[in-house]
């Protein structure tokens, strides 16, 4: 028996909002009762909705790693299947980082398919995702996948729920259903092998073995159908297409020519293997994932497999994989590959430009020391960063040239007398939306703002919000102060703009990031935002854990904590407008008082 702790609680499943913390007190008590009354059943979560990683960590955070057999998620996109291989590398990094020392944690897909209505799709390209999320699934080393869904819920030709099935409403077979069938007929009983590196990143091999036996699986992410040439030994094949079409080919001793597309073939060697064949599937297997906690670490874990990889100290470097190759030694044409991952990678972050200057932050969450430096992207200036052993945090300052707009920034990891990329922020833009320090000092203005407190009606609560000079020289001179005092049970407030303060935002933001002074109070800030369809969405920072200035960035993403009403798919439609430009929330009802103040508030633009 799987028990897995509710289906979606970041999205609309769980009301009357998300709410992670309600979760996670939730999970961590059923955990420890799941444990005393069935302890060799599984338990599993949290099924999140889409690859919701600032929800996972907040779980694996507060230790729910160390009840879960596993980590179950719902991976839906509008994407390839194949994009999904670095949102599953991101969560073993994560389980790498939090969980339990010596115990692996299986991931596994609980919920995932495609609506032929969802843009770009068909139904006949559905039928081509359906093994390709499948096999895709395996040779990331998925224990279990879910195709959602069986059948389909209705008739409604404009309806996106009613088009996942793999059967039609009144249970007439789709070709993903046909597709479904010819996939478990090839590779029945065998067992995925490895990963076959092609000339083309898009092209895709896959081994798969049972016994003595060997089968491929071959496609391309190319809307382009081409031949390719698969280094399989001379022999009779038969070739089964994603639909059921058979054929037969014969390869000699350059391999098999094969004309892929992006439905896969199975490739079935008419005598159960080759000699080649044989050679290739009893190499040594590459993990599908290799999670790096330093240089050292990393070379033990290949050693034997041929894997030549020049290393200063990976450790450090960005969350983008380290692609690892093998050759098989008879022949070095042959490879597979895996992807390594710093379990503690460093980060660059850029904070809004004042005053011509822009501050970079440096985490190092490993407290490896380090020794670099950060520049602007086309800058010649220059700033040092020398981190010692344990410190985790470095901010350096840097010149900003006039009439700049979208800026990225660069840290380089000094090694011997030459510096090497180790992180790159991408191109970001900042806009402007509220600083509060042009506002007059008193009350908020009830035309800009309102603050209004929200949760049960039943239970008493204080609020004030003005406009007040900063607290210990912070940014802008003034800021948004407010003072709350909750009773006990469900209560929390908002600061909902007006008027014009209410209207769309510019652009596309991905971020909204702002400076808060925090109180160490554990309230959780988030954000609300409402988009063109009515849909309302609610991001978060997290816990109010700090004291004094300090600058966080929400996402403005789907699939966040929670979102209802509109067009209720957790996909933002765009232009967007703020609903709450602040909401404070005391976690679990314990009520309790708080200061917070908040200034220059702005759009982030991230390159996507």
């Amino acid at each position: 028996v799987l028990w897995e702790m509710w289906n979606e609680p970041n999205g609309g499943f769980w009301l009357p909002a998300a709410n992670v913390d309600e979760y996670i007190k939730v999970a961590l008590a059923t955990g420890a009762a799941i444990r005393k009354a069935a302890p060799d059943e599984y338990y599993i979560g949290p099924g999140v909705s889409g690859m919701d990683f600032t929800f996972m960590e907040r779980c694996f955070q507060r230790g729910l790693l160390k009840y879960w057999d596993a980590v179950s998620f719902h991976p839906y996109r509008d994407q390839a299947p194949e994009t999904a291989a670095h949102d599953f590398s991101h969560v073993r990094q994560m389980i790498g980082q939090y969980g339990p020392a010596n115990h692996a944690i299986p991931i596994l897909s609980s919920e995932w398919g495609y609506s032929e209505l969802y843009n770009g799709l068909n139904i006949e390209k559905q039928g081509k995702y359906l093994p390709r999320q499948q096999l895709s699934d395996i040779a990331n080393g998925l224990l279990l996948s879910i195709w959602y869904d069986w059948h389909d819920d209705g008739l409604d030709p404009k309806e996106v729920e009613h088009h996942f099935g793999t059967v039609t409403n009144d249970y007439k077979p789709k070709p993903d259903y046909v597709a479904a069938t010819t996939l478990a007929g090839a590779l029945g009983g065998f067992t995925f092998n490895k990963r076959l590196v092609q000339t083309a990143s898009s092209d895709i091999c896959l081994l798969f073995r049972r016994g003595t036996e060997s089968r491929l699986a071959v496609w391309t992410t190319s809307a382009v159908a081409h031949t390719i040439t698969l280094p399989v030994g001379a022999g009779d094949f038969e070739l089964v297409r994603y639909l059921g079409e058979r054929e037969t080919a014969v390869a000699d001793a350059k391999g098999l020519e094969l004309s892929i597309s992006d439905g896969p073939t199975y490739v079935i060697p008419k005598r159960g293997t080759t000699a080649e064949l044989t050679r290739i599937a009893e190499w040594r297997v590459l993990p599908p994932v290799v999670l790096i906690e330093s240089a050292f670490q990393l070379n033990q874990v290949m050693a034997g497999m041929g894997v030549h990889v020049p290393l200063t100290r990976i450790a450090l470097r960005g969350e983008i994989p380290l692609l690892l190759e093998a050759a098989l030694p008879s022949d070095p044409t042959v490879r597979q590959q895996a992807d390594g991952y710093a379990i503690y990678p460093l980060g660059l972050h850029l904070l809004p430009p004042a005053r011509g200057r822009v501050i970079a932050v440096v985490t190092n969450p490993s407290g490896h020391p380090f020794v670099g430096r950060v520049a602007l992207a086309g800058s010649l200036a220059f700033s040092r960063v020398n981190l010692a052993a344990g410190a985790t945090r470095a901010e350096v300052s840097l010149p900003l040239e006039p009439g700049s707009g979208q800026i990225s920034g660069v840290l380089q990891e000094r090694v011997g007398t030459k510096y090497e990329t180790a992180v790159e922020t991408g191109a970001v833009r900042f806009t402007p939306l509220e600083d509060f320090a042009s506002m007059s000092p008193g009350p908020l203005a009830a035309a800009d703002y309102r603050i209004l407190p929200d949760g049960d009606p039943k239970i008493a609560s204080t609020l004030d919000a003005s406009i007040a000079d900063s607290p210990d020289g912070g940014p802008g001179g003034r800021a948004l102060r407010i003072a709350y005092d909750f009773s006990p049970g469900w209560k929390f407030l908002r600061v909902v703009p007006q008027g014009a303060k209410a209207a769309p935002l510019p652009g596309m933001p991905t971020e909204i990031g702002y400076w808060a002074f925090g109180d160490g109070s554990g309230d959780v800030l988030n954000l609300r935002f409402t988009d063109s369809s009515g849909q309302t969405f609610q991001c978060s920072a997290g816990r109010i854990d700090w004291r004094g200035w300090h600058f966080v960035s929400i996402p403005i993403k789907s699939n966040a904590y929670g979102y209802w009403g509109g067009a209720n798919d957790g996909k933002v439609h765009w232009p967007i407008h703020i609903d709450s430009l602040v909401l404070i929330d005391s976690p679990g009802g314990k009520g309790g008082k708080g200061l917070f103040y908040g200034a220059g508030f702005t759009l982030i633009n991230m390159e996507r």
